[in-house]
């Protein structure tokens, strides 16, 4: 992943959540102003941001969540990386922006568990790995491409950039930031919603393995070997990986992928 593409991604599953939404006539009927809404919610929440008290589903026990429109944004990456989340999005934002936050309460015991985040394990990944090949010019050039309120939300590589020096990493070897080119059989699976390796990333990755094969599944973010989706039987990515492992040399049936239906967006 490149760290200073983050923001633009998220915007662009957003954007294919908008278009999802748009080409299925229930949800447009049920959303028309989906884009507006989730935009004034964020910019309301930056304004008054919402206490609310989630409940872990390991411990049983509630923890403090102070939700502004900056972190509704990371929220909203984290739940794009969970295909069962993606189908509530638009009834998140819109019984959230009408005051009853319960739903939003509910999807914060499953995207923002405490136990599960380690900032200063991501931190220090994200110094070794990802800091010290950014280009400070492109962070400026990506940030003006992105919807403000998206920007906003990722402003942090800024503080990563002077903190970074402090983990005393040695600087990377140059041949970190060159792509991969290998002839070794290869499978890529892919979500479409995915905000942090997305699909593009796959794409990009396949054109220098040339025995590589690549599948995109519709309406799955992030993880998508272990989702459960419409087949019967074992998750199609499941079966693509058997496949693959039971002769690499030969691209997998991909049927089970193009039967995935598009997403159906609870509400509508």
């Amino acid at each position: 992943m490149d760290f200073v593409d983050t923001g633009s991604t998220v915007e662009r599953s957003f954007d294919r959540l908008l278009a999802d939404c748009a080409a299925d006539p229930a949800c447009n009927t049920a959303y028309p102003n989906l884009r507006q809404a989730a935009f004034d919610l964020i910019d309301q929440l930056n304004r008054e941001p919402l206490t609310l008290t989630p409940t872990d589903p390991v411990t049983h026990e509630t923890f403090p969540a102070i939700i502004s429109g900056d972190r509704l944004v990371r929220l909203a990456e984290a739940g794009f990386q969970n295909a069962a989340l993606i189908p509530f999005f638009p009834t998140f934002i819109t019984t959230t922006a009408a005051g009853n936050p319960a739903l939003l309460t509910a999807a914060l015991g499953v995207v923002a568990l405490p136990e599960l985040y380690s900032p200063g394990v991501q931190n220090a990944v994200l110094c070794n790995e990802e800091i010290p090949l950014i280009d400070p010019a492109r962070v400026e050039q990506e940030r003006a491409q992105v919807n403000p309120a998206i920007a906003h939300a990722y402003a942090y590589p800024d503080a990563l950039t002077r903190a970074c020096p402090h983990f005393g990493l040695p600087a990377p070897d140059p041949i970190e930031g060159a792509a991969v080119h290998s002839d070794v059989p290869t499978l890529i699976l892919a979500g479409d919603y995915d905000p942090n390796t997305p699909a593009a990333f796959g794409r990009l990755a396949a054109q220098t393995l040339p025995n590589s094969h690549y599948f995109e599944f519709r309406g799955f973010g992030h993880v998508v070997l272990f989702q459960q989706d419409a087949t019967t039987g074992p998750p199609c990515a499941m079966q693509l990986m058997a496949a693959f492992l039971d002769d690499p040399q030969h691209a997998p049936d991909g049927s089970c992928v193009d039967a995935i239906p598009p997403p159906h967006f609870i509400g509508s």
